[in-house]
């Protein structure tokens, strides 16, 4: 039988994703039919992925939210072009920034609420 050992920052990684799962718990039962899709929690998993760290699985999360954000109001190739150059967390805000500004749109009633629980859980 093969054993896993995990790093630190494994560890820390399952522990950051065990509390985020936790406040989206706690955010489902204070608002009834509301959905929260919880993560996967084992560091195997991410690793697979070369996710090892608290900083690279905030990176991913935060890549994909605004990639699905870019794609849905433009189109997945837009998204993937605005995103090409994008390797740090300030660089993920430079692109929201620019693409928000340079977008036309009026705000999605959808995005606004998810918009405001990140900040409120931040």
């Amino acid at each position: 039988m093969r054993r896993c050992v995990m790093t630190k920052d494994q560890i820390k990684l399952q522990a950051h994703i065990e509390a985020k799962n936790a406040e989206g718990k706690k955010w489902m039962d204070e608002n009834p039919g509301s959905y929260y899709g919880m993560t996967v929690t084992d560091p195997a998993h991410w690793a697979d992925q070369g996710i090892t760290t608290v900083e690279q699985y905030e990176y991913q999360m935060e890549y994909y939210g605004l990639f699905d954000y870019i794609a849905n109001l433009t189109s997945k190739g837009n998204a993937r072009y605005l995103l090409s150059l994008c390797c740090t967390m300030d660089d993920l805000n430079v692109a929201y920034e620019k693409f928000n500004s340079n977008y036309e749109h009026d705000p999605d009633p959808a995005m606004e609420a998810e918009k405001a629980w990140c900040e409120d859980a931040a």
